[in-house]
């Protein structure tokens, strides 16, 4: 019952097929990073420490963004751990086990692709 009100409730996102990690990524992780969204992007822009990082560069640099998004995330250990749980919390039991089998792997396209969200809505396209 758990499994098909997770699954019920992610947006549907229509991507080429694949397999794999990149089927799970296409299928799992970008409709849950896009539900959760809201919630990962007032975690970013709640933390003192971030805006502090972010007084130091121009706001309208995409590249400086990035460069401090991407280091805050990648040596802010418990926002990163923060961030793969707030993921793997919407996972359905099977989800569960096959990033169990990939975590290592998973957990990084986790990151870079919660950092690329991050750096797009702060400079849609």
């Amino acid at each position: 019952m758990r499994d098909e009100k997770v699954i019920q409730i992610r947006p549907v996102i229509e991507l080429i097929d694949s397999d794999g990690i990149e089927k799970f990524q296409n299928d799992t992780l970008r409709p849950i990073l896009k539900f959760q969204s809201p919630i990962t992007q007032r975690l970013l822009t709640g933390s003192n420490h971030f805006l502090q990082m972010l007084e130091k560069i121009n706001p309208e640099d995409k590249k400086a963004y990035e460069d401090t998004v991407n280091k805050y995330v990648n040596f802010n250990v418990v926002f990163k751990n923060r961030l793969v749980g707030i993921v793997v919390g919407f996972f359905t039991h099977d989800e569960l086990s096959f990033y169990m089998e990939y975590t290592k792997e998973l957990n990084k396209r986790i990151i870079n692709m919660q950092i690329k969200r991050f750096v797009d809505n702060k400079f849609p396209i």
